[in-house]
């Protein structure tokens, strides 16, 4: 069996999709930590690890938002990593994709817009109030009707050539979709509650709206 290296950052990498494909170095983004993906799906009877995994890694969405198969959806890419494999292969059976995608949402507008700030003191506190309940709504949204595309899992050895210590971890990935038509909607309703006072949150609300289907591939992780 082939192993696979990548030189990579710490931080968390979404899992993206793609096709199949040879092994090959990932783009170098540290040269502290290396990270060896020791086994896979499929490993066993000599399937290699799609490209899409390489994508993902490196955290490269726009690879994923490329795929056919995603063209007109809104996609929630689910992904968990930890020791315990048999509590993983149980959390991939219950993904709370609701949940998930409901705190992806809200991260993603708290991440774009929330540092934006307006005004004198007392429009500045009435912005702030805004965005706190923009925030607010999406961490309640409820978006049905999202389907299981495919899943995942790698197993990763990352080694710190600081510190000189090595680390094996699981990674199970679970992708979901919605048609980009079913969520506007969905969208739409949500954000049909949040009042606005003046231009300024008129266009922000319009713009968080915007952003989001812009964006269509969220992550959610334990990370």
């Amino acid at each position: 069996m082939k192993k696979m290296f990548f030189v990579v950052s710490v931080c968390t990498a979404l899992i993206l999709a793609g096709c199949a494909s040879s092994p090959k170095a990932a783009a170098p983004v540290s040269k502290h930590v290396e990270r060896e993906i020791i086994d896979w799906k499929g490993a066993a009877i000599g399937s290699p690890v799609p490209a899409w995994v390489e994508s993902a890694i490196n955290g490269d969405k726009a690879a994923f938002m490329k795929m056919e198969q995603f063209e007109g959806k809104m996609v929630l890419i689910a992904d968990r990593r930890g020791k315990n494999e048999n509590a993983l292969k149980s959390w991939v059976n219950n993904v709370d994709v609701k949940g998930g995608m409901a705190k992806s949402l809200s991260d993603f507008v708290i991440a774009k817009f929330g540092s934006e700030s307006q005004g004198s003191p007392d429009e500045a506190e009435e912005w702030d109030s805004f965005m706190s309940e923009m925030t607010s709504t999406f961490s309640k949204m409820e978006v049905n009707g999202m389907l299981r595309e495919m899943d995942y899992w790698v197993k990763t050895r990352t080694f710190d050539k600081d510190s000189k210590t090595s680390e094996d971890l699981y990674q199970y990935i679970v992708v979901y979709s919605i048609d980009k038509s079913i969520f506007y909607e969905q969208l739409e309703k949500a954000l049909g509650h949040i009042e606005v006072k003046n231009e300024k949150q008129k266009k922000m609300k319009d713009d968080v709206k915007a952003g989001i289907l812009e964006a269509q591939v969220f992550g959610e992780s334990n990370e």
